[in-house]
């Protein structure tokens, strides 16, 4: 849902998720981070919270492969955002999801809606932090938009190279090309505001 970093990337059924503070690189592409992420801390005035729940201490999921899979209260977290987010009444909403293993924190991007917001925060373990952004686009929206342009890939032979398209969870779709000062214009005039251009090195084979 970008170069090698300090976070990985795991694809669930609702979109990306990036988790940060858990490996040294992610090899290929992956999701923004590092930038500040402001927010609103869940719950806010209002919002109908339940109360604090008892969590295991974290255990390693033998065979799952990702270190945050592990009944953890990061991990109910982000089930319960999965399954709203899928769901025909909230998925028009839902943007992606971003998690911080380290210090149990949930960031989730979404157009805000009363409704969606209320349900993310109701029944949150009392050890995560969520924190919801506002986006102007949700996830199938993100996607449709990278198909498109994934589809134009050759309309740009000889303006630049394009390397490498995919949706970000912060509500983007990220372009890799090798001129972004050539391509930004170009890109943003056919495509909206919604993309989002960076820089990438040629990948040399072998």
């Amino acid at each position: 849902m970008r170069g090698p970093r300090a976070d990985s990337v795991i694809m669930i059924a609702v979109g990306a998720v990036a988790v940060t503070g858990l490996l040294a690189s992610a090899p290929g592409g992956g999701t923004a981070s590092g930038a500040t992420r402001a927010g609103s801390d869940c719950p806010w005035p209002g919002a109908s919270v339940t109360a604090s729940v008892s969590t295991p201490a974290p255990q390693q999921t033998a065979g799952m492969g990702s270190p945050w899979v592990d009944g953890s209260a990061v991990e109910q977290a982000v089930g319960r955002v999965g399954k709203l987010a899928a769901s025909s009444r909230y998925g028009k909403y839902y943007t992606g999801v971003e998690i911080d293993v380290e210090t149990q924190r949930v960031d989730v991007y979404r157009i805000p809606s009363e409704a969606f917001d209320a349900a993310l925060c109701e029944g949150v373990p009392g050890k995560v932090r969520l924190r919801l952004h506002d986006t102007t686009a949700s996830s199938k929206q993100i996607d449709a938009l990278a198909k498109r342009i994934t589809d134009d890939w050759h309309r740009w032979d000889g303006k630049f190279d394009l390397r490498s398209v995919g949706p970000d969870e912060r509500g983007h779709v990220v372009c890799r090309v090798d001129d972004p000062k050539a391509a930004e214009p170009l890109l943003r005039k056919a495509y909206g505001a919604l993309v989002k251009v960076e820089h990438a090195e040629q990948v040399q084979a072998g």
